[in-house]
């Protein structure tokens, strides 16, 4: 409590000239911040928070200054009319830090999907996940099979093997998802590969995380604590794959699957080719 407590007291241009590690949807707000800005949709999300706590004429006048401004002087703009946001105590934003309110303006505020996409990582594109997502699991793992095209076998997009150290093999499912609407879908996948699998990863983008908060909650910000939660029931893992950065990160406790058939193990294994 005493670390929440004085996070949220900290100014959050300090925070970001500190490069200390304060997230939204798994990206550093320093790293929003600086897409927001090459996005051009900076001058559109402070107008958005000024609109809900001044009048016209001086969403106006406030509107010239930030305009007007230097970018550092434009952060502190921002970051000074989200602390003021949290302080009015709004029903949409109870309990928001003021970071989490400037994101979730920019989330609710930039509507042009190419900037949505490149400020969030996002692509609505499945398949654009996949090199990024082998190209990770080839640094972590012995072999890695791409398997998304094995649809039939209700298989997932990729498996993923290490030797254990006290013999046999380690058999992961990685399975990518880029849209909202596939989501329930996994949570039902996620239990037959759990059946050959000894873990099962969820690849998605940081975009996919602010849609499932939007989606289930209307609130963006809830999409970690609804992954954590529905994938924590089963020990799952979640890969969030950057589609701007390039990167992918692994993100949740994950264990051991308790569905694990080792004879339908042994037969995947088979139908891999692996001796």
């Amino acid at each position: 409590m005493f670390i929440v407590s004085l996070r949220k007291l900290l100014n959050l241009t300090v925070l970001i000239k500190l490069g200390k590690r304060l997230e939204y949807a798994f990206i550093q707000i320093s790293e929003i911040l600086n897409r927001l800005f090459k996005s051009g949709y900076d001058s559109i999300v402070y107008r958005s928070i000024l609109e809900k706590f001044h009048s016209k004429d001086e969403v106006r006048i406030h509107l010239k200054e930030y305009n007007s401004s230097r970018k550092q002087d434009k952060l502190e703009l921002l970051e000074k009319a989200a602390k003021h946001l949290e302080r009015k105590g709004l029903d949409k934003y109870r309990n928001y830090y003021s970071h989490e309110i400037l994101c979730e303006e920019i989330a609710e505020t930039v509507k042009a999907r190419k900037w949505f996409n490149y400020i969030f990582g996002h692509t609505d594109s499945e398949e654009k996940l996949y090199p990024l997502i082998k190209k990770y699991l080839k640094g972590q793992y012995t072999k890695v099979f791409e398997t998304y095209d094995k649809k039939g076998e209700k298989w997932p997009d990729f498996f993923a093997i290490k030797k254990k150290l006290l013999g046999g093999r380690e058999l992961v499912a990685v399975e990518a998802k880029a849209k909202f609407s596939e989501y329930k879908r996994f949570l039902n996948q996620s239990r037959i590969f759990m059946r050959y699998s000894d873990y099962v990863f969820l690849a998605a983008t940081p975009g996919f995380v602010v849609e499932v908060g939007h989606k289930v909650r209307g609130k963006s910000a809830y999409g970690v604590s609804i992954l954590q939660e529905d994938l924590g029931k089963d020990g799952i893992g979640l890969l969030v794959v950057d589609m701007t950065s390039k990167n992918v990160n692994s993100y949740f406790d994950i264990s051991e699957s308790e569905l694990l058939d080792e004879e339908e193990k042994k037969k995947c294994l088979r139908k891999l080719s692996v001796k």
